[in-house]
């Protein structure tokens, strides 16, 4: 009898509405489910594919259950509303906001033969409620050694109860994967750094800060999925660290090592010592412009970055080129709108120019995004807060032969996102590169109401891998 036992939500005959919306809310819909089948199972996956289609650490999926499907709300239509992206031997497509980049899901691209329909996974993260009785974080999958730290690390359980990790071997990879993500492959061939980073040499007008000390060819190459967005991150220049305003955004790392605490002043101080902040960031906007409940950023200098050539390859080009047709189509359809925003034009910070299919999207009056249009990748974050805007140089030095407004936006700085990163270690947090806030994350506030359980054990997980890191706790600001 005890099998039987069935919670009061989970009886026969009854079902739930839960109801799911990005951030302009273009897309909004609904699902209807068996209470019997609550809380729906969720799972984060790892895979190099989701995180350079999402920007983010990991996708945050659960399977509904079969027959069951989005009802859209009008005017937000899976035509109308989405952008689909589907990849070399993809058997799910890709799914999110055409205006705000958010990922909302993947759908299969052959019908279930039983039901006649395609089955879907769903962003859990863009749905009003996160409770455990609705929706339950269950496994990490492709959270593998080689790629730690990474979310896995950082988040081993919630609310005590520890999370699976799924890492199967080549030969297990199929259809024991979980149900619409699709086969896992890598991404694009990508340039390598040194040969990508000495191409540019060429043109170099001084926007990475130092010429030939700039050192190129140790930058940190930063790529969307389908290759359409591809720029490096150089690292620290000694002119970068004798900037009183930039210096702000350079940390040493902490050691817990007695004997490498005692280092030299001045070696501590070198430039090639000092890493880039990051962290993690729980907020509301962050949240649903990327259908993810955390998003990772480091932040840098816009003239530290290096734009190159897209990386793009057959099969990609030909899908940005459809791409392009229909959005030229759908700009057509919507005549009564402003669509300033969502073509990319309101661009004050030059963001597009890190990639032939990078558009924007204002997710408050102060920010502006950047995502990919082709793979819906989230790339870039701007802010006119005047902690990210230098004051204005002497109108004799500029220090870099710009002008004073084109110096000005050289030195604002940006937050990049991680899950584009490509660190030749395999290290999804390029912790070799990067410095990791680990006292707390931002946008706790919103991010606790929606999902404490998560919230909480992220930041106690985050905390512990700290001591053992760095042997303290890192807490550099909101920055």
């Amino acid at each position: 009898m005890s099998a039987d036992l069935r919670l009061p939500h989970q009886l026969a005959g009854r079902d739930k509405t839960l109801r799911a919306a990005c951030h302009c809310r273009r897309v909004e819909f609904t699902i209807t489910v068996p209470t019997s089948a609550l809380p729906l199972p969720v799972h984060l996956c790892h895979c190099s594919i989701c995180r350079h289609t999402h920007g983010t650490l990991s996708c945050f999926h659960a399977p509904l259950p079969k027959g069951v499907q989005p009802e859209f709300v009008p005017p937000s239509s899976l035509a109308s509303s989405l952008t689909g992206y589907v990849h070399a031997q993809a058997v799910a497509e890709r799914l999110f906001c055409t205006t705000c980049g958010c990922h909302v899901g993947d759908r299969s691209l052959e019908p279930e033969p039983d039901t006649g329909l395609s089955s879907w996974v769903v962003a859990t993260s863009i749905f009003a409620a996160h409770d455990e009785e609705t929706f339950q974080i269950r496994s990490h999958c492709y959270s593998t050694p080689a790629t730690e730290p990474n979310l896995a690390t950082w988040l081993p359980a919630i609310n005590g109860r520890p999370i699976h990790l799924w890492n199967p071997s080549a030969e297990d990879v199929g259809d024991s994967t979980p149900r619409g993500e699709g086969r896992k492959q890598a991404a694009p061939a990508i340039t390598t750094t040194a040969t990508a980073a000495h191409d540019d040499d060429d043109d170099d007008d001084g926007s990475g800060g130092g010429g030939s000390e700039d050192h190129a060819d140790q930058a940190l190459q930063a790529q969307c999925h389908c290759g359409g967005v591809s720029f490096a991150v150089l690292p620290p220049t000694e002119q970068e660290a004798a900037d009183p305003f930039l210096s702000q955004f350079l940390q040493p790392e902490p050691s817990p090592d007695a004997g490498a605490a005692a280092a030299s002043e001045a070696e501590s101080a070198s430039a090639l010592r000092l890493k880039r902040p990051a962290g993690l960031c729980l907020c509301r906007d962050c949240r649903l412009v990327t259908g993810a409940h955390v998003v990772a950023w480091m932040y840098a200098p816009l003239g530290w970055l290096r734009p190159r050539g897209a990386a793009m390859h057959g099969e990609v080009e030909e899908r940005r080129q459809q791409r392009q047709q229909q959005q030229q189509q759908k700009e057509q359809r919507e005549e009564d709108e402003d669509e300033d925003e969502e073509k990319g034009e309101d661009d004050k910070f030059g963001l597009c120019k890190f990639g032939t299919t990078l558009r924007t999207y204002r997710s408050s009056p102060p920010v502006t995004r950047a995502f990919c249009g082709v793979c819906g990748a989230t790339v870039l974050y701007a802010s006119d807060s005047p902690e990210r805007i230098p004051p204005p140089p002497p109108d004799d030095h500029t220090g870099s032969g710009a002008g004073p407004q084109e110096e000005g936006l050289r030195r604002t700085v940006v937050d990049v996102a991680v899950g584009i990163l490509r660190d030749p270690s395999g290290s999804v947090a390029a912790d070799q590169w990067l410095l990791w806030q680990t006292a707390r994350c931002e946008g706790t506030e919103t991010g606790t109401e929606f999902d404490r359980g998560f919230a909480e054990g992220l930041e106690r997980g985050l905390a512990e891998w700290g001591l053992k890191r760095y042997g303290t706790q890192v807490d550099f600001g909101s920055l």
